[in-house]
């Protein structure tokens, strides 16, 4: 029973970690333009390059749950029960909001 329970807390462990490389992955494809664009980045308040403007205007232009979800987990690195916590909703909504925030921010990126 050890070795199974053991096993079974590896397997979700290596899961999450997996699920967190691919967020950040699809978050980073975002982050930046090509310098090239001829957009410059956006500051954040000590200065350092965060947002490209047009990556910001995307996001400002989501709905509000999905845009509050997208800032806790992508943006401030919370954790789908922690992002859920603070904003007073399900686990699962967190996770479906933020996939249809996601959806949204691509196509608006690519247009």
């Amino acid at each position: 029973m050890e070795a199974w329970a053991s096993q079974i807390l590896r397997n979700v462990y290596f899961s999450r970690g997996r699920t967190r490389m691919r967020e950040q992955r699809a978050l980073e494809r975002y982050r930046y333009e090509p310098r090239d664009s001829g957009m410059e980045p956006a500051r954040d308040d000590v200065g350092t390059s965060t947002l490209t403007r047009s990556t910001e205007r995307a996001l400002s232009a989501l709905p509000t749950p999905y845009r509050e979800v997208l800032r806790r987990v992508d943006l401030d690195g919370d954790s789908y029960v922690e992002a859920a916590e603070a904003l007073g909703i399900p686990r699962g909504t967190v996770m479906s909001r933020l996939h249809r925030g996601r959806k949204i921010l691509r196509t608006a990126l690519a247009a």
